[in-house]
């Protein structure tokens, strides 16, 4: 993980609340699950407030990260090179309009440009559908790759931001 923190010094129980709010947006995750995923990440931001309220965080994982091995990441794996996978990019509700999802795109990229990757990758649902996201992604810089549809019926987006 970019910090060099293992899952168990993030608040991963409030993460995946937020997480699971967040749903059909993302697969809702229960809390082993959600460390587990930390401990395989190979990047987590996670901002926190000064009551160490989480108001939003991202994780990722590299190009050849051989311990993750969700559909999408796979689909990247084939058609992409020096990437940083975003899995999950989640700001709470009451943090939105206030540049959080941009500011943690932004550690991201900055990470990635340290770190001799080229491209941010990421997918967005377009069923269920999504739109703000794919706003939010597009305004960001991100160019659309291909709509891929998933063994259990929804379709996503495919997006690549090139560093």
């Amino acid at each position: 993980m970019s910090s060099n923190k293992s899952a168990e010094q993030y608040p991963y129980t409030q993460m995946t609340a937020i997480n699971n709010v967040e749903v059909p947006h993302v697969n809702h995750l229960e809390t082993e699950a959600f460390y587990q995923l930390l401990e395989s990440a190979d990047y987590c931001e996670c901002l926190q407030d000064d009551d160490e309220e989480i108001f939003g965080f991202l994780v990722a994982f590299k190009d050849q990260n051989e311990d993750y091995q969700g559909f999408n990441f796979q689909w990247f794996q084939k058609n992409a090179a020096s990437f940083l996978y975003i899995d999950r990019i989640i700001v709470a509700p009451w943090a939105r309009s206030q540049g959080i999802g941009k500011r943690l795109y932004e550690a991201a990229a900055s990470w990635c440009r340290k770190n001799d990757i080229q491209n941010l990758v990421c997918e967005v649902n377009q069923s269920p559908p999504n739109p703000n996201s794919h706003h939010f992604h597009q305004a960001l810089g991100f160019s659309a790759l291909e709509n891929v549809q998933h063994p259990e019926g929804k379709t996503v987006t495919m997006y690549q931001w090139s560093l």
